[in-house]
């Protein structure tokens, strides 16, 4: 994202924030939260203070997580 200087789930090409299976990652299910410019305790504090978000973070279908 900083690269292509955009913020956002879709990239200015189409891409979504999913795993690529040809990169050899098999996702049955993926969600996304991303955050930019705050402390990433104050990221996360405001992820768990909106539904949508906090519900992302506590699907307790997910068995892997990826952090950058």
């Amino acid at each position: 994202m900083a690269q292509r200087d955009y913020f956002a789930h879709i990239s200015p090409r189409g891409d979504s924030g999913r795993p690529d299976p040809a990169a050899g990652y098999q996702a049955l299910l993926c969600g996304e939260n991303i955050a930019s410019g705050t402390a990433p305790l104050k990221s996360v504090q405001a992820w768990m203070d909106q539904s949508s978000h906090r519900a992302n973070i506590l699907e307790a279908r997910y068995r892997d997580i990826g952090l950058a």
